[in-house]
């Protein structure tokens, strides 16, 4: 069975139509027909955030935040360290941003966890608990849910993973979690990953990362002398004095990837990518200890009719 057969199969097993099963037939058949391909375009804008939930000014905070994220008016959210108990991050977040979300609880009483908010609807939702804990407390996971997109269901992942910006075997050990359960979902479209890694840009995790994962601020920024892109900045961020780790240095750290999907025979252009989520309010109250990663990308694909059309129907003589 050919590569893109098993994609269209595994898809049609979860997915339980038999729609994917035919188009699983007919993708498979070799390409002889001369007709051009007409591309679907989706444009979407992404954004991850740290929202720090032992960071003080809680109340002063998630008002910027939400004005803040209402104001960029982002497709799809990926947000870490989401506390629910005792103050509630995401209804504070959602009043202001009515998205559909998935929600990873993964510290007890909901102190911390992992949340996807989407323009459009979420269809699935899977937890993925990760190895390894930072303290006693708080353990870690990966957040998996379906958007139904206008170019179809599109995989999101969000993760925070272990802190500590050195070298670190455990976190490796998260990572491989993390890259294992990517690749065993099979899909169509590009998935799309996002979050705070902890890593450094230059460091063993990076340097793991399959070439077909896109980096999306380094893509759009790819003078790293010019533009760091520090999220973790002690410099310009008076939150990190606060935290628990005020002598980290200035580092890269949350990041927002594309995985490439060749089954789909999709293309992905980043068109645009920044950090956000890094100005005070008027008292000096800062967003988090993290700034903000927004990404601008475009996904294109053969219109579904079109592809069909140039797999089945040949000119005779083929």
């Amino acid at each position: 069975m050919g590569a893109r057969l098993k994609t269209f199969w595994a898809i049609g097993r979860k997915s339980g139509r038999v729609a994917w099963i035919v188009g699983a037939f007919l993708s498979a058949q070799p390409a002889t027909a001369q007709v051009p391909a007409q591309r679907e375009r989706l444009a979407l804008t992404l954004l991850t955030f740290n929202l720090c939930a032992t960071c003080d000014k809680r109340d002063e905070r998630l008002d910027l935040i939400a004005r803040e994220i209402q104001r960029l008016d982002p497709d799809i959210v990926a947000l870490q360290e989401v506390m629910t108990w005792p103050w509630n991050f995401l209804k504070k977040i959602r009043e202001t941003i009515p998205y559909e979300y998935s929600y990873y609880k993964t510290a007890p009483k909901g102190i911390s966890g992992l949340a996807i908010l989407s323009r459009y609807p979420l269809t699935r939702q899977k937890n993925h608990p990760l190895p390894g804990k930072t303290g006693w407390i708080l353990s870690h996971g990966l957040l998996n849910s379906t958007v139904n997109s206008p170019l179809g269901p599109i995989e999101v992942y969000t993760t925070q993973l272990i802190p500590n910006h050195m070298e670190n075997p455990k976190r490796d050990s998260q990572w491989a979690t993390v890259a294992e359960k990517i690749g065993e979902n099979p899909s169509l479209n590009p998935q799309i990953l996002m979050g705070d890694l902890n890593a450094r840009e230059e460091g063993r995790l990076q340097r793991s990362i399959k070439a077909d994962w896109i980096d999306t601020f380094r893509t759009a920024n790819p003078d790293a002398a010019a533009e760091p892109g520090y999220t973790w900045d002690r410099e310009k961020n008076r939150n990190i004095s606060a935290s628990e780790w005020p002598d980290w240095p200035s580092v890269r750290i949350d990041y927002i990837y594309v995985i490439a999907s060749n089954e789909g025979e999709t293309d992905v252009k980043v068109l645009e990518s920044r950090l956000v989520l890094k100005q005070p309010d008027p008292k000096g109250a800062f967003p988090s200890d993290h700034f903000g990663v927004l990404s601008k990308i475009e996904i294109s694909r053969p219109e579904i009719i079109a592809l069909l059309l140039s797999r089945f129907f040949r000119p005779r003589g083929f």
